[in-house]
């Protein structure tokens, strides 16, 4: 509706196609508007209240132009990144009459959403693979080799924001408007490898806008065909856990059959630790079983007859083992000189706080969560006030801790740490303090999400708790483990001292996933 006054001309413009003006009585709860389009007004009415009917999604176009004989102003308000603004537009002077000339965009969406997509050869997307059905109503088909991947487009009809990309056969996933997906299982024109495309419109925060849709899939009109691999074996080797290795072939499957022929003789493992430069042992490893892995079988299992540690420097190496892959192929892997075995040992931060160049590694924030709040003295590389007992270090960290009121609420200052990718693993936490002054509550330790604030629990579900007071005048050790409950990234550690005023000295943060070999 155009509620402007004493303009001379007025002119509805829609531009684009799948836009029509309407006109008639629209019956409450109509769903076909059909009947009611306008076809004398083209593209253009005077009308001064218009309805318009789209049928097809996207942006659109609508034009409103009046002219005056006298300057005229109108004032709106809009929000841009969250921030409300008014503006004032004036009328623009032509051939002697004020024109007030608008263009309205309307991003209009369907609700029902249909999935499609293009497959590529190669990641480039350049190496465009042909989809669709046959005049027999077969899928069209292509052949790959064992290991290879596809490379997946969202081709959808209208504007999904969540996209589920699936191998039933293989299990291989993959999310995101583009995809990968490795093929690592044999297969023929009898039974293809097929992949599903699943698509969704979710609710965006901050933007009522955009409607949701719900999901709706589509298995790819294309029949994947995997043959034997014309590459060079390739292939991993990594500690699955203590008294388990794997070899994962990269571009083949092992014959379960083969590996039961093969003598445990034939396989070999030794290894050198020295970690932290305690003392130098060295040694080999029995090995009591081997088999294929019952759900993937480009994976072999060897089960050791005693523990190793992921700190140990591993050296796996075998014998000639015949056509041991589906396509003929045998292993041999001749003795390294440096470790080939991948093992879980990971460090995320090992810190003394002697080194300045990590200094960015670290700071203070409140319970906020928010940098510039900070109010408490902190700093790192502070002189060690007590360079005895059980921490004779030159630097640790200093903070000066206190808990701030920030808008009437009591926050608790946190010390944060750099961001680290977590696992599934059980890791080791530990840490060195020292109290000078100050009354006392406790540190509670979080390992939090950054979007989540200082307290957050998604990772491990719980916090660890140290109670501290005044008579904690020499340095302490604090150990722990923590259990990740999936695979997450962006973690940070953070450390908040809980309604605690005064001084307090930290040193040697350690967080990693590391098994010491013991010495006899």
């Amino acid at each position: 509706m155009d509620i402007s006054q004493g303009e001379l001309s007025h002119i509805w413009e829609v531009t684009g196609e799948g836009i029509y003006f309407l006109k008639g009585e629209m019956g409450y709860g109509a769903v076909d508007y059909g009947p009611l389009i306008d076809h004398s007004a083209s593209n253009v009415t005077d009308n001064k209240t218009i309805h318009l009917y789209f049928t097809k999604p996207g942006q659109h176009q609508v034009r409103l132009r009046n002219t005056f004989a006298k300057q005229v102003s109108y004032t709106y308000e809009e929000t841009v990144n969250g921030v409300k603004a008014k503006n004032t537009v004036y009328g623009k002077e032509e051939n002697g009459v004020f024109v007030v000339d608008t263009t309205f965009m309307i991003d209009v969406y369907d609700p029902i959403l249909v999935p499609m997509a293009k497959v590529y050869l190669d990641p480039e997307c350049t190496q465009e693979v042909e989809t669709g059905i046959n005049e027999d109503g077969s899928n069209k088909q292509v052949t790959i080799e064992y290991g290879d991947k596809l490379y997946f487009k969202d081709a959808s009809y209208d504007r999904p924001n969540v996209w589920n990309w699936t191998c039933k056969q293989t299990g291989a996933t993959a999310e995101g408007e583009n995809a990968a997906l490795e093929f690592k299982k044999m297969s023929d024109a009898a039974t293809p490898l097929n992949v599903t495309l699943k698509i969704q419109r979710e609710a965006v925060p901050n933007n009522k806008y955009i409607p949701t849709a719900v999901a709706q899939d589509i298995i790819l009109p294309l029949d994947i065909i995997v043959t034997p691999s014309t590459k060079p074996l390739s292939y991993d080797i990594k500690q699955l856990n203590q008294t388990t290795i794997q070899i994962l072939l990269g571009n083949a499957e092992f014959v379960p059959a083969k590996v039961a022929e093969e003598t445990i003789e034939k396989l070999h493992l030794r290894y050198v630790n020295d970690y932290k430069n305690m003392s130098l042992i060295e040694g080999t490893v029995d090995i009591s079983s081997i088999a294929v892995d019952t759900k993937n079988s480009s994976i072999l299992n060897i089960t050791l007859a005693e523990n190793i540690y992921n700190t140990d420097r591993l050296f796996f190496y075998c014998d000639m083992l015949e056509n041991i892959t589906i396509d003929g192929r045998g292993l041999e892997i001749a003795e390294p000189v440096e470790p080939n075995v991948v093992t879980t040992y990971a460090e995320y931060f090992n810190e003394d706080f002697e080194d300045m160049a990590t200094k960015d590694d670290w700071y203070m924030v409140p319970g906020t969560g928010v940098v510039t709040d900070v109010a408490c003295e902190y700093q790192f590389g502070a002189n060690n006030p007590d360079k005895t007992g059980l921490n004779v270090s030159d630097k640790c960290f200093y903070v000066n801790a206190s808990t701030n009121d920030l808008g009437g609420k009591k926050i608790t200052d946190a010390l944060l740490s750099k961001e680290f990718n977590g696992g599934t693993s059980t890791y080791t936490f530990r840490y060195k303090y020292k109290v000078t002054s100050g009354a006392a509550s406790g540190l509670t330790t979080f390992f939090v999400l950054l979007d989540k604030g200082t307290q957050d629990k998604t990772w491990t579900g719980v916090q660890n708790w140290e109670t501290i007071n005044n008579t904690s005048l020499v340095w302490k050790q604090i150990q722990y483990t923590v259990k990740g409950l999936s695979e997450l990234e962006n973690l940070r550690m953070s450390l908040r001292f809980n309604a605690f005023n005064g001084e307090v000295y930290f040193d040697d943060f350690y967080f990693g996933n590391e098994e010491v070999r013991p010495r006899n």
